[in-house]
């Protein structure tokens, strides 16, 4: 549906990532790579503006975000016939501290909220003295401390009443410049500063740090430097997630979202090559599972089923019979599906490339390579593994994997990462013994 929203300038819209922006509708004023690093549809603290947006959306109408970097807009609720579209200055909010769509809106209180009008009309039409006591007798210092947070302006005019705290309020960039005058730092001191962006963290704010901390080469160096000397804890770390997923795969309850959702947060076990997994959206190509972005920038199409599917159907070997005849062997009926569906996402996402890169911000979507993840090898008899063997060499640019399969291959390169990492230091070993 095209939105029915008069604007002065040009458009453009993209959907809103499903876990960031919970799939809302974004439209914005600017070219997306101009102002964003990459073509995810997601922003600092979006999520929860998305969801306060989607929440106040009247019933039959579409929520929507619209983006813009221009000031002086009315910013807040847009009320079409068919969209609640709420306009945002996207500089200014991202700026914006602590629970982001409860501080900016609290900044502009001229939005179009229901709610706020309809408290209006009732103050407009109450006893002052009357709403003055009833405002008295439930105000208390929770109140006070959520009207002030994150909010500059209201803690100075709160300062302003109170009078001069003692010792002051230093702001985040105060505290910076202390820490810049301090000097060098301590283990100790460097040590307490990690544990401030600890597993208790949020999971974007430490990326943002990341982030920043490898924002020029020097910091991109010493990053790959500390990667390298934790490779035995990563390694280690790889070898628990092994042992996990095989647990998943030996508990006949395990469903097929709980191995998406492991899969999901263990990328590495589909292979070296893939950045980012895209979950499951709508787009072009229809549903699609998942698609994973390659270090090239470059996708490839990712269909999972359940760990208890059936792959390869034919009779049982009796004992002292032959093997069946060829016409008793067939592919699974969900095989045979998945291997259908696949194909179609992948004849409609290189038909459709330039729709899916500007509707779902997905480039380089043509010919994807297909890998399709269900069963286990293990409990196929020998007769039915050597169908599913000849099945992937006919393939071209499509591969179908038994889970199991996925964690034999996992562990194989973490055994060769081992041994490469023994040879290598028994070498280094060794010259420095012949240099001593």
């Amino acid at each position: 549906m095209d939105l029915d929203l008069e604007w002065d300038v040009p458009l453009r819209h993209r959907k809103g990532a499903d876990e960031r922006l919970c799939g809302i509708d974004v439209y914005h004023e600017f070219e997306w790579r101009e102002v964003f690093r990459d073509e995810r549809t997601q922003f600092k603290n979006g999520k929860c503006l998305a969801s306060f947006v989607q929440d106040r959306c009247p019933s039959g109408k579409t929520p929507a975000l619209l983006l813009t970097l221009r000031k002086g807009l009315k910013q807040g609720f847009h009320q079409t016939a068919n969209f609640a579209v709420f306009v945002v200055n996207l500089m200014e909010y991202r700026t914006t501290a602590g629970n982001a769509a409860l501080s900016y809106l609290a900044n502009h209180l001229d939005v179009d909220i229901t709610d706020i009008d309809q408290l209006q009309e009732l103050a407009a039409s109450a006893d002052p003295e009357a709403l003055r006591t009833f405002i008295e007798s439930h105000l208390d210092l929770g109140h006070i401390t959520e009207w002030a947070h994150a909010n500059e302006e209201r803690l100075r005019r709160l300062r302003d009443i109170v009078g001069p705290a003692d010792p002051e309020q230093t702001t985040l960039a105060e505290t910076l410049a202390a820490f810049d005058a301090a000097g060098g730092f301590s283990a100790p001191d460097i040590r307490a500063i990690a544990d401030f962006f600890g597993q208790s963290s949020d999971r974007e704010q430490r990326l943002e740090l990341l982030r920043a901390v490898t924002a020029d080469p020097s910091g991109r160096y010493v990053t790959g430097e500390v990667f390298a000397e934790r490779t035995p804890q990563r390694i280690q770390d790889a070898r628990g997630a092994i042992d996990a997923y095989q647990a998943l795969l030996e508990d006949e309850s395990t469903t097929e979202s709980a191995m998406q959702t492991f899969i999901e947060n263990n990328l590495w076990l589909l292979g070296l090559d893939y950045a980012v997994m895209r979950p499951r959206r709508a787009g072009p190509s229809g549903v699609t599972d998942f698609l994973l972005e390659r270090y090239d920038g470059f996708h490839d199409l990712l269909e999972l089923k359940s760990p208890h599917d059936e792959l390869i159907r034919a009779p049982d070997l009796s004992e002292g019979g032959g093997v069946p005849l060829p016409h008793e062997y067939a592919l699974s009926r969900t095989l045979a599906q998945a291997l259908a569906q696949a194909i179609v996402y992948r004849d409609r996402l290189t038909r459709h490339a330039e729709a899916a890169n500007e509707l779902c911000g997905l480039p380089h979507t043509r010919d994807p390579r297909l890998i399709i993840v269900l069963g286990q090898a293990e409990v196929l008899p020998e007769h039915r593994k050597r169908v599913l063997v000849e099945l992937n060499k006919s393939f071209h640019r499509i591969d179908v994997v038994p889970y199991d399969v996925l964690a034999k291959r996992a562990k194989a390169v973490l055994d060769n990462v081992e041994l490469y990492l023994v040879a290598t230091r028994e070498a280094s070993e060794g010259t420095e013994r012949e240099a001593a």
